[in-house]
């Protein structure tokens, strides 16, 4: 079976290939990408390294996203993908070696159900020499340990009983040899079925690097952009909630005619030829109101979504604080309480 990965708009495709069962000794590096692993193909038992604690990540068949074999955590020799048991970290990581330092892509299904801010997978980076930290508590749900670069989005992934697709790019700074390691940590308390699996992992080297340090100024009814390129590139596509806006050779587009109060997915591609577009540098910015500049001006705040909450208060369109402190309502009507601050 091969699966295949488009990113979107990208042009980048990664072809995911095929591997089993069990925990390994040091593996082999990858030297070429694209590399994809399916787990289907014994073969590649070798491209992976396995250090497990008390939860260890086996490639078995007692779950999979296509196929028969994923990778997964089991706390009876891969014969079930569960967990149980004392606070424990374990590892499962392929070395890569770089020649060519810059931007990469990686791609893999994943499912985890765990615990909140306990039990969770983390995705990280570092170089091969690094050493793997013992204890459980060196990886949260937010941080990695300060050798390592998370490539997981920055935070862990878990709460997902379902299988679901992640992909990213990532920076290598310099060609050398890393490990791209998969991160299962417990605590020794809750224990909710399933732990971490992955499936259909794929690795690529991207030849046109994403746009850097994006700058979004909004106002009202317009949207400014900056950016640096990546590398040598000198177009690029931006693109606004889906839709197309523009090509430019400029690293500035402003975006006119928006809607006050909207929310716009910003994304701006380098272009490197024809076929070679790179990931997309993105942000979420919502436009202000327009100023209030004639009177009466009436809010009765009806229609609002009702809390009781001091911290989470009631949003109101163009109301900055609304219900900070104790919740006041009645039936039909709500009564704001703004916070002013000197």
């Amino acid at each position: 079976m091969k699966r295949f990965y488009m990113f979107l708009m990208s042009l980048v495709a990664i072809v995911a290939m095929t591997l089993p069962t069990g925990a390994q000794a040091q593996a082999n590096a990858i030297t070429a990408f694209p590399w994809s692993c399916d787990f289907e193909d014994s073969t590649q038992w070798s491209d992976w390294t396995i250090s497990n604690g008390a939860n260890g990540w086996f490639i078995g068949s007692a779950t999979n996203n296509g196929g028969t074999y994923a990778m997964y955590v089991s706390n009876d020799n891969g014969a079930t993908s569960s967990y149980s048991g004392s606070a424990c970290v374990s590892y499962a990581y392929v070395t890569i070696d770089v020649a060519n330092p810059g931007q990469y892509a990686m791609a893999f299904d994943w499912k985890c159900n765990g615990e909140s801010t306990y039990d969770f997978l983390r995705v990280a980076i570092a170089p091969s020499a690094t050493t793997l930290p013992t204890s459980y508590t060196d990886w949260t749900s937010t941080d990695v340990p300060s050798s390592w670069t998370a490539i997981d989005g920055g935070n862990k992934l878990n709460l997902q009983s379902g299988w679901q697709n992640y992909t990213t790019a990532f920076s290598i700074p310099a060609a050398g040899s890393y490990k791209i390691v998969f991160v299962w940590r417990n605590d020794g308390s809750v224990y909710n079925m399933p732990p971490a699996a992955i499936d259909n992992v794929a690795i690529n080297e991207l030849t046109c690097p994403q746009p850097l340090n994006l700058v979004v100024q909004p106002s009202a009814e317009q949207i400014d952009l900056s950016w640096t390129p990546g590398g040598t590139e000198t177009e690029w596509m931006v693109v606004i909630s889906d839709t197309l806006v523009a090509y430019t050779t400029d690293t500035f587009y402003t975006a006119l005619d928006l809607t006050p109060q909207t929310l716009y997915h910003i994304a701006v591609y380098a272009i490197c030829g024809a076929d070679d577009t790179s990931f997309a540098t993105v942000e979420n910015v919502r436009t202000p109101c327009l100023p209030l500049d004639s009177l009466p001006y009436f809010q009765n705040f009806d229609g609002l979504t009702t809390s009781t909450s001091a911290a989470t208060g009631v949003q109101a369109p163009c109301w900055d604080a609304i219900l900070t402190g104790t919740a006041t309502y009645t039936t039909g009507s709500y009564v704001p309480q703004v916070y002013y601050s000197s």
